[in-house]
């Protein structure tokens, strides 16, 4: 990686482009000055593109702007592709739906948090109280069904209808008999058939 050396202060950036216009040469004000006479042919462009003497570029504020409108882009962009992605249950509730909390943690790893929550509308100060908070009884009736659904349906004969998953033998063979959680059972069991 190669080394980089702090910024020069812009004083002693507008002397040197002060004596390089004077007629100096450049390879001269290289040897007598720390920057490199490629750095001071690139500021006596900048320079003169600033000042209105040259055209054959972008002036400052223009490539400030360009660089600012280039980052606002790539953030628009990542949004857009943030929304494009299939989220459970937008069907139902389009904004601000409960299921995006989780989608923010599984998808940090290709954007920041920070522009998934905004392109989400979900808070970022929600999302951390979100992964501090322990799961909800029903998430956890839930995981455990899905397990257990999961192995039932990996052993099942491929006859049986649904991919091979019965919801009421399932359903039996799951709780025992009990006739409590079947609509959980059939959530969970739509989920396994997929």
């Amino acid at each position: 990686m190669p080394r980089t050396h702090p910024p020069y202060a812009p004083e002693y950036r507008r002397r040197i482009i002060e004596l390089a216009r004077s007629g100096r040469p450049i390879a001269q004000l290289a040897r007598e000055f720390e920057a490199s006479a490629n750095v001071i042919r690139k500021w006596v462009k900048q320079s003169g593109l600033d000042d209105g003497l040259r055209s054959d570029g972008l002036t400052t504020a223009e490539r400030e702007e360009l660089n600012r409108l280039r980052r606002e882009n790539r953030v628009l962009r990542e949004e857009r592709e943030i929304l494009s992605k299939p989220r459970p249950g937008s069907r139902r509730r389009p904004a601000q739906c409960r299921h995006d909390v989780p989608i923010v943690n599984a998808n940090q790893a290709m954007y920041g948090v920070a522009t998934m929550c905004r392109a989400l509308a979900v808070s970022a100060s929600g999302y951390y109280a979100w992964l501090k908070r322990p799961l909800s009884a029903r998430a956890r009736a839930d995981a455990e069904l899905m397990s257990r659904l999961t192995a039932i349906h990996d052993v099942a004969p491929s006859g049986t209808g649904h991919g091979g998953l019965d919801i009421g033998r399932t359903y039996d063979q799951d709780t025992g008999g009990n006739r409590d959680n079947r609509r959980g059972t059939a959530r969970q069991a739509s989920t396994v058939r997929g």
